[in-house]
């Protein structure tokens, strides 16, 4: 078979069904014709046109991966961030702990005193009063 009669079986399939003739399929075939070789269509051709058809697709990839390195290295780059991010979270919080255990001793001690002050406070108040009401030896 050759590529003329290959193309003029696209044609017919493509006027057959308007809706294949959509510009993405046109844009497809295009693409596929760059491979195909003229004027032939036999088992050595295909077999080219298979062979040219993975080089491209590993092409492809290789761009592809080029492509992502720059994304991959970001990604590290975030992920190294959230992880220094996190050991600082974890570090404030063990510090606020540590803060929270030695003030608790700390407010219960000024509570204890506070309370001994009001209770000497009291007494000294209710000292002056009873002096005052006793009266003065003469």
């Amino acid at each position: 078979m050759t590529t003329q009669s290959l193309q003029a079986k696209v044609r017919r399939l493509l006027a057959a069904n308007a809706s294949m003739a959509s510009p993405a399929i046109l844009a497809s075939l295009k693409g596929v014709s760059e491979f195909i070789p003229s004027g032939k269509n036999d088992l050595a051709a295909r077999r080219q046109l298979q062979h040219k058809l993975e080089e491209r697709n590993l092409q492809h990839c290789k761009q592809l991966l080029a492509r992502f390195g720059c994304v991959s290295r970001m990604l590290v780059d975030a992920e190294e961030t959230l992880d220094n991010l996190q050991r600082s979270i974890e570090d404030a919080s063990t510090r606020v702990q540590a803060v929270r255990d030695s003030t608790g001793a700390l407010v219960e001690q000024a509570s204890a005193l506070n309370h001994e002050r009001s209770i000497l406070q009291k007494k000294k108040r209710s000292g002056g009063l009873v002096a005052a009401a006793v009266p003065a030896p003469t």
